[in-house]
This record gives structure tokens, sequence and C-alpha cells, in this order.
């Protein structure tokens, strides 16, 4: 049996008024659909309440998707940096094989995919280990950069203090500083030392006992190329 007309029409109603606001509520929280939700219940609202309350849907639409634009590109803009993994850190892989091998405790890293920086688009990934002092470290180093096609010539050994410790330092460097990856390693003889570990978005600054015996061994490597 069909419905009476006047049931119909309540039905309709109050469909309409339902639908009038769920487009204000979207409005709200998923600002552009809600905005053109609210423009297409408007042009076919048929009752003066569902037009007010389909233009509170548009002017809040109006208002809060710009900012809903730009922190959706924001997002866009600093998701990699969360999700992509890091080409430099995998370019680091046979010198900290090297250390592993010696013994060494890696204490810290430093890690940027080269995704979401502000200042900087270069992959680069510091890592830093304790190492039993070995005469033969700085050879074995300078085979392992090799493999990656990198050149380490000894820069210079000094007592000054470093960017990773203070002490007897011999730093082996990129013989080439506009090729890529460039790779510098700091082999320090030192009690403590101070390091940033982290990423671009979390980062502490810790210090670090350096037994007798041991040596402090900082590996620094950037790259131009990313994943």
């Amino acid at each position: 049996m069909q419905k009476p007309l006047r049931n119909q029409t309540s039905s309709q109603k109050e469909k309409s008024h339902i639908s009038t606001r769920l487009a204000v509520v979207c409005s709200v929280f998923i600002a552009p659909v809600g905005l053109v939700w609210s423009i297409i219940i408007r042009l076919r609202a048929k009752t003066p309440q569902d037009k007010l309350i389909a233009t509170r849907g548009i002017v809040t639409g109006a208002v809060i998707t710009p900012i809903f634009l730009i922190v959706l590109s924001i997002g866009a803009y600093f998701a990699p940096g969360i999700y992509m993994p890091n080409l430099a850190q995998d370019k680091s892989q046979p010198i900290e094989r090297v250390l592993i091998d010696a013994g060494g405790e890696k204490v810290c890293t430093y890690s940027f995919n080269g995704y979401g920086g502000v200042d900087s688009q270069e992959p680069s990934y510091n890592v830093y280990y304790i190492v039993k002092d070995d005469p033969d470290l700085s050879t074995k180093l300078q085979d392992a950069a090799k493999s990656i096609g990198v050149t380490l010539e000894t820069n210079h050994s000094s007592t000054e203090a470093t960017d990773t410790a203070t002490g007897d330092t011999t730093e082996l460097v990129s013989s080439d500083s506009t090729t890529s990856p460039h790779l510098r390693v700091y082999i320090t003889h030192a009690e403590s030392a101070p390091q940033y570990c982290g990423n671009d978005f979390s980062y502490t600054r810790k210090t670090f006992s350096v037994p007798a015996g041991d040596v402090f061994v900082a590996s620094e490597l950037w790259t131009q190329d990313r994943y």
C-alpha cells in the first residue's frame, strides 16, 4: 500500500534536515567536502530552516578549508621524513661492519633521510662507537670506505677539541669534498664524548664515558642522493 503523500513529504523533510546537519558537521572536520556539500544543499534547499543551516555550513567550511589545506600540506611535506629510509645510513654499513667486527659498541646515532628538512635536503647519518684501540683501525676504515667509492685520507692529528670529543684525534676525510657520498671519521682518545643523538624531529645531547684502552669513533656521512 502506498504511503500517504503527507507522510512521504514529512519523511523527505526529515531526511533533508539530517543531510543538511551532516554537511555542517562535515564542514568542521573535513572542511573542503563539507563546503561543497553545503553549497549543493543550499541550492536545493526548499525550507528557510535548511537554507539557514546550509549557509552556516558554507561559512564554516569557507573559514576552515584554508586551515585544513595548510595542515594537510604540512603533513604531506613532513610525512616522508618519518617513513622514508635513509640512503646515507645504508651507505654507512661497510664502516659500521668494521667497527662491529672490532668489538665496538654503538652508543649513539643521528639520522636525517633528506625529507622534511628546512635548510637541507641531503641525507646524512652520523654513528658513534666506542671501540678497542687498534693501530690498524684507520687502515680498515679506509678499505671499507673504498667499497662505497670514497677515498679517505688522514687530514690531521691533533689534541684539539673536535665536533665529537676532546683528545688525541685522527681525522679521516674524503679526499674530494665535492663527491657524493662524503665521509668523515674521527678516532679520538678521550675520557668522555658529548653527542647529539636522534634525528631532525627529536634529539637529545648525551655524554658517553670512554674506558681506558678504548677510543671514541665518530663516522659522519652525507650524500646528495636520497630514496
